[in-house]
């Protein structure tokens, strides 16, 4: 779509956003723009926030790859239905299959906390993941509820699509941020994961490729 078509479908309050920002690896991670009738202006959604004054700027006006903004399905949505198969995290850290019974208190338990994974690559992604946040709290040596406040976490940068260490002043932004004493320490916590392992699991990253 062209721009003038685009104001008008967000008069009608679609949300819209361009094929550009939806290109892996692309600078903007802007998810979608919509006009928000209280405020009477733009705003733009990324990562979990809405964000005030959106500012359209020539490429956009010009630009031809406009369109209403469609929700991604993703497996975080699928829910089994009776005799579907599922994967799902075992007591003992194993991946097991087995067939989805909505008589079985067990198996409606695996839904409603989550374990219960469309293929066995989901569930063992999600099996590293846990094993990556226990390694990390283990190699932790400072507590954020201290009374400093100051540590150093794992990060990583979507635009260099590098890992960073960045250091917090009294302010933890997400709940499994884990912390380091000294930059050294966490640099320490990196060598012994894996910058890969990190990406992949820890970050969720698509696809890790080798920095040059």
């Amino acid at each position: 779509m062209k721009f003038t078509e685009i104001l008008e479908e967000l008069k009608k309050g679609e949300r819209v956003t361009r094929e550009k920002w939806e290109k892996p690896g692309d600078y903007c991670t802007i998810d979608f723009i919509m006009y928000d009738q209280d405020k009477g202006k733009c705003v733009f959604y990324r990562a979990g926030e809405y964000y005030d004054d959106f500012v359209f700027v020539y490429e956009d006006i010009t630009a031809e790859d406009w369109k209403i903004y469609e929700e991604k399905e993703n497996n975080k949505s699928w829910k089994p239905k009776e005799g579907d198969t599922i994967f799902y995290i075992s007591e003992s850290g194993r991946v097991i299959s087995g067939t989805f019974l909505s008589l079985l208190p067990s198996d409606n338990d695996k839904v409603l906390f989550n374990n219960a994974f469309q293929t066995r690559e989901e569930a063992e992604h999600m099996l590293e993941k846990i094993k990556i946040i226990n390694k990390l709290k283990e190699l932790s040596n400072v507590d954020f509820n201290s009374t400093d406040n100051n540590a150093y976490v794992i990060g990583y940068d979507r635009e260099l699509k590098k890992i960073q260490i960045n250091f917090h002043d009294a302010y933890n932004e997400l709940p499994f941020n884990i912390h380091f004493a000294t930059k050294q320490d966490c640099q320490k916590a990196i060598e012994t994961i894996g910058e890969d392992n990190l990406k992949k699991y820890y970050f969720d990253v698509a696809e890790v490729k080798e920095e040059k």
